[in-house]
């Protein structure tokens, strides 16, 4: 070390021997001895070989196992949410997720910040935050009020209860598996406006959990002030589908079970719409997702973007309970870095786009369709 110093020195301030020939060749000399010590240095260890070797494969692990678990990718449509239940602690740094289309958005590293999840052009938060709030609040007034001038204006009463029969009621049940469904879909569109706006997940979750509520009570206060009366059964299914809902975000497993709903009206659609006029036009559905349950040896003969589905209606104004059993579209594989386009493709996720199926009534033969829309 100390000869390769003396030759640093004798090269930066330019220090001549007497001798000219003498110096290059302890220059040389000196060059010669340092290079075997920087050479040593340079080398890579059998440490570094290890580690830079196994690298990949730790690499490969977790993020096979990301995929395996649920666990939410950001820029998915309909992100699974491992964990989105509100943590109360310090939040933890996650592994970066593998894409599941990766012919839609290419591989790139990122986290669960907020920032992520409302997207990479999130403009300042007051403006969307107040464009989310707005959305949420125009909701829930909105239904109320269409609520009122459907069921009870002009129709007022002294409180009362009421007990319908569940699903041997006036319409099969399905206004049962309806209430459900409501509050289902109140809890995940809200969840998802506000989590768009760059609410944070725990304030996200309860106030899409309490509107939710408060929605399904209030509905259920102003049946019983009106000739229809407070049902405990409506209101209870309503709390099934809010309850499923807010499990689907903390068990990513039942991510692979959705519910859906397709209303194709006998006598066409028209505005304000009146869906408890039409019950034929209603059927709700129960998706699977058949890619994700199989085995990992057998996923690559089953689209990721195709799932199985089985709905459930009624025919013949309500005289005749039906089935449908069908295909259905997953739209959670396809990706995008956009906000509003992935707020988008999660609303329309909670509808079932007509795909191929058969329709099973009672009394009448099976029929079948290429393009079921009811």
């Amino acid at each position: 070390m100390n000869r390769l110093l003396i030759m640093l020195l004798l090269s930066s301030v330019g220090v001549r021997a007497h001798d000219g020939a003498l110096a290059q060749d302890t220059t040389r000399a000196l060059a010669r001895d340092a290079s075997p010590a920087l050479m040593q240095n340079t080398m890579h260890s059998p440490a570094q070989d290890t580690v830079h070797a196994l690298l990949p494969d730790t690499t490969h692990a977790l993020t096979a196992g990301r995929v395996a678990s649920g666990v939410d990718d950001p820029d998915s449509v309909c992100p699974s949410p491992a964990g989105p239940l509100p943590s109360f602690g310090p939040a933890r740094e996650k592994p970066t997720p593998v894409p599941l289309v990766a012919a839609v958005i290419p591989l790139r590293d990122h986290n669960l910040s907020d920032s992520v999840l409302s997207g990479p052009d999130t403009p300042a938060w007051p403006a969307r935050k107040i464009l989310a709030t707005g959305a949420v609040g125009g909701i829930f007034v909105g239904s109320l009020i269409g609520s009122y001038f459907d069921w009870w204006v002009d129709a007022s009463r002294s409180f009362h209860f009421t007990d319908d029969g569940l699903f041997n009621n006036y319409s099969l049940g399905i206004d049962k598996v309806g209430h459900a469904y409501t509050s289902y879909f109140y809890f995940h569109t809200f969840r998802n406006v506000m989590r768009w706006g760059g609410y944070e997940e725990r304030t996200a979750y309860w106030w899409a959990a309490g509107i939710s509520a408060f929605f399904a009570l209030s509905v259920e206060i102003g049946d019983g002030l009106s000739p229809f009366g407070f049902s405990a059964w409506d209101l209870s299914f309503n709390m099934l589908g809010l309850a499923y809902g807010m499990a689907q975000t903390s068990v990513p497993f039942l991510q692979n079970f959705k519910l859906k709903w397709s209303y194709v009206p006998p006598d066409g659609y028209r505005w304000p719409p009146r869906f408890t006029e039409h019950y034929d036009g209603h059927i709700y559905w129960v998706t699977c997702n058949v890619h994700n349950l199989l085995p990992e040896s057998a996923q690559h003969w089953w689209p990721e973007f195709l799932q199985l589905a089985v709905g459930y209606g009624v025919d013949d104004r309500q005289t005749r309970r039906e089935m449908m059993v069908g295909l259905d579209l997953n739209l959670c594989v396809f990706q995008t870095q956009q906000p509003e386009l992935r707020l988008l493709g999660q609303t329309v996720d909670l509808f079932h786009i007509p795909m191929p199926s058969v329709k099973l009534t009672e009394g009448k033969t099976p029929r079948y369709y290429l393009i079921g829309w009811n």
